[in-house]
């Protein structure tokens, strides 16, 4: 490989590198938002408990809590959506 080969190739990956450098910024800057839209949701609709339950599960979920599929006791979430689903209507029905 010649030299010049060699240059344009660390070029590249610098260039490579800088935009997934970007890339990744603005899904940070993406996630930010989000996690802020959903706490003033949270803060206006908390009175609301079915809402409530589910603001603070897309949070955590945004925050990278694992979610589980199981509803039943000592199961607090995250839930899936699935799972949540059923939460929200335990709670509708007074269970």
């Amino acid at each position: 490989m010649t030299t010049a080969a060699i240059v344009v190739t660390i070029i590249l990956a610098g260039v490579a590198h800088l935009i997934v450098l970007h890339r990744l910024e603005v899904a940070r800057c993406q996630l930010d938002a989000a996690r802020g839209a959903v706490y003033q949701y949270a803060r206006w609709l908390a009175e609301f408990p079915e809402v409530a339950i589910a603001l603070q599960n897309l949070q955590q979920e945004i925050n990278g809590a694992p979610l589980s599929p199981h509803t039943g006791p000592g199961h607090n979430g995250p839930w899936t959506l699935s799972a949540l689903r059923d939460v929200l209507r335990i709670v509708r029905e007074g269970r």
